[in-house]
């Protein structure tokens, strides 16, 4: 028996050991993640009374910018006009606390202000791909 047993057990230790380590063995990649693909950011901008804080930003394709009134009056984030972005940001008024966010999906330079205040202006700067320009 023991001439049955022993062939078949050194046949498994054969099919185990180089599943065990030598280093050579790769582990597939998901397709679907690439190594280049980030996770989205959110960015935050204060709106306070008379600025937009920063007044500029720089985000990457897919980020989203949140703008926060943290002022006493009431404020909007406005595409300024004649600006081939213009229409692309369109808050509502936004009251003390209030929020907006937009998500931006191509690059390219998106000059705002608030309709309320025409003094206050602020820019996002959008790259396609590696680090904010």
């Amino acid at each position: 028996m023991l001439s049955k047993v022993l062939p078949a057990i050194l046949g498994l230790g054969l099919l185990v050991l180089p599943a065990c380590g030598g280093g050579s063995a790769t582990t597939p990649r998901d397709p679907q993640v690439r190594p280049s693909e980030r996770t989205p950011t959110t960015h935050e901008v204060s709106i306070v009374d008379g600025a937009f804080e920063p007044a500029t930003i720089k985000v990457k394709v897919g980020d989203t910018v949140l703008w926060t009134n943290n002022g006493e009056l009431p404020h909007t984030v406005d595409s300024d006009h004649n600006h081939p972005t213009e229409g692309t940001l369109d808050s509502d008024i936004l009251m003390p606390g209030d929020t907006y966010s937009f998500t931006f999906t191509a690059a390219g330079a998106y000059p705002y202000h608030c309709d309320i205040h025409p003094h206050m202006h602020g820019r996002v700067i959008v790259s396609a791909n590696g680090p904010p320009a």
